[in-house]
């Protein structure tokens, strides 16, 4: 079997003048009520996809990039040191905590604004 063959159920290229006139002679044959809607249905469906693909196009707050540096510790440090390392390093584990749940909440305010938008429901069901 060649690829012509098994490409034969497609249609030849038809030319767009031959297209336009089968287009319109569909339309002919339409009632005005049913133009109407699917003028209608045209235009609620190129809103949607316009209104999803603007909401899509928001590119996110710049932020600079964040630097880590890690410390060489060497093996043979004793409890001591790492427990009073643990001590100090704490209020900055607590501040960077409570940011990223600030930033989760505030990312999920702005989904469920969204939702809102959109008319979804996010009430939680039991």
């Amino acid at each position: 079997m060649t690829i012509s063959d098994a490409m034969a159920f497609f249609p030849r290229p038809v030319r767009p003048t031959r297209a336009l006139g089968d287009l319109w002679s569909f339309i002919r044959q339409r009632r005005r009520h049913e133009l109407g809607f699917g003028v209608l249905a045209t235009v609620i469906t190129a809103l949607w996809f316009w209104a999803i693909f603007d909401k899509l196009n928001v590119r996110p707050e710049w932020k600079p990039p964040e630097v880590m540096y890690v410390k060489q510790w060497p093996k043979t440090r004793s409890e001591a040191e790492v427990r009073a390392q643990l001590v100090k390093d704490a209020p900055q584990e607590i501040a960077d905590r409570k940011a990223q749940e600030q930033a989760a909440r505030k990312r999920q305010r702005e989904y469920k604004k969204l939702a809102k938008t959109l008319g979804i429901d996010v009430t939680p069901r039991r």
